[in-house]
This record gives C-alpha cells, sequence and structure tokens, in this order.
C-alpha cells in the first residue's frame, strides 16, 4: 500500500555495549560504509546515502539490535529531524 520511509539525511551515534549471547544485527565493514566507520560516531555523526540506509533498516527491524564494529559491539541511535523527537543542531 505504501512505500516504506528511507531518510535522506540524519545524525548517526554508536555506543559501545557490552555483547550479548545473540549474533549481532550487522556486522559493519571495517572500511566503513561510504566513509563510515562506527568509531567516529560516538558523537552525533552527520551521514547519508547508504550508511544512513543501512542504520535506518537494522533499527527498524530491531531498535535494540547490536552492530559489530572492529570486534566490539555498539547499539546505534538513528535521529531524523521532524522524524524523530531530538536531534543535534546543525553545526
Amino acid at each position: 500500500m505504501g512505500h516504506d520511509f528511507v531518510p535522506t539525511h540524519g545524525w548517526l551515534r554508536a555506543i559501545p555495549v557490552d555483547a550479548t549471547d545473540a549474533p549481532p544485527a550487522l556486522v559493519w565493514p571495517n572500511e566503513g560504509i561510504e566513509g563510515v566507520r562506527l568509531s567516529d560516531a560516538g558523537e552525533a555523526l552527520s551521514v547519508s546515502g547508504e550508511a544512513l540506509a543501512t542504520a535506518w533498516r537494522v533499527l527498524n527491524s530491531d531498535r535494540y539490535a547490536q552492530v559489530e564494529y572492529a570486534g566490539r559491539r555498539y547499539t546505534l541511535v538513528v535521529q531524523i529531524e521532524d522524524v524523530t523527537d531530538l536531534w543535534p543542531t546543525a553545526p
């Protein structure tokens, strides 16, 4: 009936967490996705393109999903202006 919403711009934050027994929802490539590495997203990082679409898909499948990057587990936060209730101010 409708189309899945895919944002074009947003903010990504990757928060290190202790791994659970469950496998990660996704293994984020060490080289990043379009140059976006989770190690750079400790603070809100402006993202777009495939990196944002990937994080959006993961969170829409399970908001508590863990993602593995460079041997560490992270939980992701994606903030989209006019969609999520909070977002960082533009630099």
